[in-house]
């Protein structure tokens, strides 16, 4: 059985933090001027797509659906 996985930006500046983006593949970016970084692409729940890379792992968690509710809630409780 496959479970969908959700990227939650939960660092401060994280863009819409606390808001989970379905995970919907990883690909390389490369932003101008820089070398490529591999990146989750990911699609929030009204149809924006972003890329996050993978290297900024202490930014972000990723979780099922079932433990969105939990982290939604972790997120609102730190300071912004």
């Amino acid at each position: 059985m496959n479970i969908k996985a959700y990227l939650i930006g939960t660092h401060y500046t994280s863009f819409r933090r606390g808001e989970p983006a379905e995970i919907i593949g990883v690909e390389f970016v490369t932003p101008e001027g820089l070398q490529p970084r591999p990146c989750y692409k990911i699609r929030y729940e009204d149809g924006v797509e972003d890329a996050v890379p993978i290297a900024d792992a202490n930014s972000f968690t990723i979780v099922s659906a079932d433990e969105i509710h939990n982290v939604r809630a972790a997120c609102a409780q730190e300071p912004s």
